[in-house]
């Protein structure tokens, strides 16, 4: 049997090959005037149209300042980039002159690299460079706050000049002095925090995102901040624009497997949007696409533009719901399941070990490998040891809403099943909540966790895919021993017969009306020339056995 899974770190150190910037740009928004594209520059002809209102997402004042995860569509082709932005104050003493507040943000485009397996490209967008960008702003505010000091203004124009202008050619002011960049701004590394925010909700995010449903994530944290005064220094606009790209790698599926469209195995993340997407043709090229999108935004008004499928709604409360606004939870096996994953993600700090010695382009590449390859991430790790032992860790400070909001609630049915199951095991089932270790918030997370937690999620569409091509098979061989021939079955598809216990099997809720919808759809979506429908149902012959 195949697994899939990110490559593991190899034992000798890789060179990094960092991303290639192909256009710089410096934009402001000025309380009268608004959004101001001050200054670009370009190694290739990348218009940069719009640019100036990406850079400045809806919210973003309430930051000091903020990292934005970008895309930009020029000539057909899809960019990757990000913007930095801060705010300052010129004179401390003039708090109530719009003149006196500065917005800046200072960004870049990077061109994209071709690889022979998509998911791969879906980083370059310049993360490299993020405390490079910061420190032209920091240079920026000195600049202009030492100046009005003394009584003088700053040529802004020769400031850029001296400290962008050369961005994207080489040698650039923007370099990075090691052969292997930092690792602490890779977005992998947002990966614990993405499941401390989403909770349970997260299977039910990568349900929908391998059904490659069109994904918007809605951030309202700055709508929380009731003071329009006050600015907060915690930047969520990095972080939650990192989903976009989080989610998709999560949800990529192995290039080993024969897809009917190879766009099938990943989702487009795109990063942040904004209102002014809805007037660009990315959107609505990328909505009838087979893949399908995944995006952040802060403009609250696209709840109204049927852009999407599935909204996720990130504010006082964490919501996950379709376009008719009907809400998806997780289901009682996901929470299970993401209890184990996430006990190998707490954490009481944000700092990493790398004690395997793993390399940016191993954080960065995902492919797939054999379960014959010593070096592979499978069964034998500890995500996957303790998934399979069925055992549900305790977390410390769990919050009451992962159980009570985020996951369906046990239905009528699971209940009496469970009862006649208990009573036809004469109570010897495991007693879960017994078994449980506790997961203290105190430990160090190695760089090695991060991929064993992505590898489980590969594995597990590796598994769906295996056991429903396993049961087609089954169907066909069942339709040639009725007298099909071979050439009939070519042209026939199967009506493909699925059991509750198959469900099990595959680790989805045989009692969630959600997780058979979600089996139905899996199936159509990956295998349309040999299905023809799914039918979910009981299969009474072994209940006493």
């Amino acid at each position: 049997m195949l697994h899939f899974l990110l490559l593991p770190p190899p034992a000798a150190k890789m060179t990094h090959e960092r991303s290639k910037v192909v256009a710089v740009f410096f934009t402001e928004f000025d309380m009268k005037s608004g959004y101001k594209l001050l200054w670009s520059s370009t190694s290739k002809d990348v218009p940069l149209e719009g640019i100036e209102y990406k850079s400045f997402p809806s919210g973003i004042h309430d930051l000091q300042e903020a990292t934005v995860f970008l895309s930009h569509e020029s000539g057909g082709n899809l960019f990757y980039g990000l913007s930095c932005f801060k705010q300052f104050v010129i004179d401390q003493k003039k708090i109530d002159d719009r003149d006196n507040l500065k917005m800046y943000s200072v960004g870049i485009i990077c061109e994209p690299k071709q690889s022979t397996w998509k998911a791969n490209e879906f980083i370059n967008n310049g993360w490299e460079y993020i405390e490079e960008l910061k420190s032209v702003l920091n240079d920026l505010e000195r600049e202009i706050v030492g100046k009005n000091e003394a009584g003088h203004d700053v040529d802004l124009m020769k400031f850029i000049e001296k400290n962008l202008l050369r961005i994207g050619s080489e040698p650039s002011t923007l370099n990075i002095p090691e052969t292997e960049p930092a690792k602490g701004k890779h977005l992998l590394l947002n990966l614990p925090q993405m499941f401390e925010t989403l909770g349970p909700l997260i299977f039910a995010i990568y349900k929908q995102s391998l059904l490659r449903k069109n994904i918007l994530i809605f951030n309202e944290l700055h709508l929380n901040n009731g003071d329009d005064t006050q600015t907060t220094d915690k930047d969520n606009y990095s972080l939650l624009s990192s989903f976009s790209y989080l989610l998709a790698i999560l949800s990529v599926v192995p290039k080993s497997a024969k897809l009917p469209s190879p766009k099938l195995h990943s989702q487009q993340p795109l990063y942040n949007i904004g209102l002014n997407e809805l007037s660009s043709k990315l959107l609505q090229r990328l909505q009838n696409s087979e893949n399908g999108y995944i995006a952040v935004t802060s403009d609250e008004i696209l709840k109204d533009h049927l852009i999407y499928d599935i909204a996720v709604e990130i504010g006082d409360t964490i919501k996950v719901f379709d376009r008719n606004k009907s809400g998806i939870k997780a289901t009682i096996r996901d929470y299970h399941k993401f209890q184990v994953l996430y006990s190998d993600l707490v954490t009481g700090g944000s700092n990493f070990t790398n004690k395997s010695n793993v390399s940016t382009d191993d954080l960065s590449s995902v492919t797939s490998r054999t379960e014959d390859d010593d070096n592979s991430i499978h069964s034998s790790s500890p995500v996957a040891a303790k998934m399979y032992a069925n055992i549900s860790p305790r977390i410390d400070n769990e919050p009451l809403w992962w159980q009570h909001d985020a996951v369906e609630p046990v239905s009528w049915t699971e209940s009496i099943w469970s009862a006649f199951s208990w009573f036809a095991s004469a109570g010897q089932q495991l007693n879960i909540e017994e078994e449980s270790p506790d997961v203290k918030s105190n430990k160090q997370i190695d760089l090695l966790d991060l991929l064993h937690v992505v590898g489980y999620f590969h594995q597990l569409t590796s598994k769906w895919l295996n056991y429903i091509d396993e049961a087609i098979e089954e169907e066909e061989a069942e339709h040639r021993n009725n007298g099909n021939s071979e050439d009939e079955q070519l042209v026939n598809k199967v009506e493909l017969h699925l059991t509750y216990q198959d469900m099990v099997d595959m680790e989805l809720d045989p009692y969630s009306h959600q997780d058979v919808q979600f089996l139905k759809e899996f199936a159509m979506q990956y295998y349309p020339e040999r299905v023809e429908s799914v039918d979910v149902g009981y299969n009474l012959s072994n209940i006493c056995c």
